[in-house]
């Protein structure tokens, strides 16, 4: 009788034990390095000025479809209890403090970008990001017609449980409560529109 144990497969189980345990990249950081790199395109003084505040909408747009996808599945396992370790070897509780800490210093580097450099630079050539208070009153009216005619129709109320079926929090609502919500809740509109459905 033969011994049908394969030495080259042997060898390749040495290996793999032989490598470090760290080998791997979390999937999440990873993508935030990903980000990362927009950013530094958006700090880069040789970019073109407007490819520059396209970098900074870029990374912003990003950072919140990553809270509202990735960050809301990674709370989603920490609540449910799925403490599993990822091929990186971190859990999820390490992951979503390591995120934390990695967006709170990306999102600091953002608005300092815009605040220091390409807001007052884009500004020196006529354009302006202005709050609503600061438009004069002619400027109010034509903003909030606007809203009225083409950005108000549009927008679908949505009512929605979490996965699990409980009419908690829902993803969404968590990553409005990390990231922020720029929708007026308080808008009669809105609440009459939530009302006809």
């Amino acid at each position: 009788m033969t011994d049908l144990a394969d030495p080259d497969a042997d060898a390749l189980e040495q290996d793999a034990a032989d490598l470090p345990s760290d080998r791997y990249f979390d999937r999440e950081l990873s993508w935030l390095a990903f980000n990362e790199r927009v950013l530094e395109l958006a700090e880069d003084e040789v970019v073109p000025l407007l490819e520059r505040a396209k970098f900074l909408a870029i990374f912003a747009s990003n950072l919140d479809e990553f809270y509202m996808v990735r960050v809301a599945g990674l709370k989603r396992r920490l609540a449910t209890g799925i403490a599993v370790r990822a091929a990186s070897g971190m859990l999820p509780r390490e992951v979503h403090e390591a995120i934390l800490a990695a967006t709170r210093t990306l999102m600091a580097r953002h608005a300092a970008l815009f605040r220091a450099q390409v807001g007052p630079q884009l500004a020196s050539h006529g354009i302006e990001v202005l709050r609503f208070e600061d438009l004069g009153e002619a400027e109010r009216a034509a903003v909030a017609a606007v809203f009225d005619e083409r950005v108000f129709p549009v927008l679908t109320p949505l009512a929605s449980v979490s996965a699990s079926g409980d009419p908690r929090e829902t993803e969404a609502e968590q990553a409005q409560n990390e990231f922020g919500t720029a929708l007026n809740h308080d808008d009669e509109r809105l609440g009459k529109a939530i009302e006809d459905e």
